[in-house]
């Protein structure tokens, strides 16, 4: 049992729970982590295919409307 105080109240947390939420805390940041190397391969992938489009004004359609999606 883990006793902790906290803002002047005593809690009692049960046998484990401290590694639990370090191990749900450190699963998170991998998910983290994990979710910021796709954004960076799919920024890296819609420059790529940016500077592929013609002068013209974009690649045309349903490409178009896929890249300027998020801006």
């Amino acid at each position: 049992m883990i006793v902790a105080y906290r803002f002047g109240r005593r809690s009692v947390w049960p046998e484990g729970l401290g590694h639990q939420i370090g191990s749900s805390l450190v699963e998170m940041q991998k998910n983290v982590d994990q979710l910021q190397k796709h954004i960076h391969a799919l920024k890296q992938t819609e420059d790529k295919l940016s500077s592929l489009s013609p002068t013209s004004g974009g690649m045309g359609g349903a490409m178009d409307t896929l890249l300027n999606k998020g801006k």
